[in-house]
């Protein structure tokens, strides 16, 4: 089948990988660009979409390329079409948003010698083309997907203390919540466990360490944090 040059399009896939750092910061995972046009400048992990491949294949290829992870759990956000979001050439852009735990996952490049480097999403350096809105989108979308119990869990499959789940939540949602409700909200729901240990670096009384359980309610995939 003939198809007119004039419906021929490029499409780069843009991956949004996210964590929350100890401090409860939300960042994004960033690459140095190392040549013109914007050398110096910081860009999302990204790569073209071959005709042999789908978008998810791509997306795994491409983070296993740049930063060497593989296994991790993407999902498509956005889609990118203004005509000059990249000079000179048609792009149409594909954003894949995923959130892992920085200490369960070991940052080892494969194939590149790129500077990698994590950014709050709240100071994001020089950054390359539309990536700047790409990733405001993402953390908008990650807001929202952390009502999602199962999405949270990737981020906090080790032990962890209420008050570092609660910061998490609040630093990502913008806003402060209060104590006692969120601890009441979630033990409700019957989906930590007590590890039995608890978190003796703390200046104050230890605190309880818990983890999420493995079988959880199928039905509790939300949580409404107010």
């Amino acid at each position: 089948m003939n198809i007119d040059m004039k419906y021929m399009n490029e499409l780069e896939v843009l991956i949004n990988l996210f964590t929350i750092d100890k401090d409860g910061s939300l960042k994004v995972l960033l690459i140095r660009r190392d040549m013109d046009p914007y050398r110096g400048y910081w860009m999302l992990p990204t790569s073209l979409l071959l005709s042999n491949e789908t978008i998810e294949e791509c997306a795994t290829e491409a983070l296993y390329d740049w930063v060497g992870l593989k296994d991790v759990c993407l999902e498509q956000c956005h889609v990118y079409s203004k005509l000059d979001r990249i000079p000179v050439e048609r792009v149409i852009g594909t954003s894949l948003v995923g959130i892992i735990d920085t200490q369960a996952f070991e940052l080892k490049r494969k194939k590149r010698n790129d500077e990698i480097a994590w950014f709050s999403v709240d100071e994001i350096p020089k950054i390359v083309y539309d990536h700047g809105e790409v990733i405001e989108d993402a953390a908008k979308y990650i807001r929202r997907k952390l009502q999602n119990i199962r999405f949270i869990k990737n981020l906090f499959p080790s032990d962890f203390t209420l008050p570092e789940l609660q910061l998490a939540y609040e630093r990502v949602l913008g806003r402060t919540l209060d104590r006692r409700n969120f601890r009441k909200k979630i033990m409700n729901m019957n989906i930590l466990e007590d590890t039995g240990y608890k978190n003796e670096e703390t200046n104050g009384r230890p605190a309880k360490l818990y983890k999420f359980k493995e079988d959880m309610n199928e039905e509790m995939d939300f949580i409404e944090i107010r």
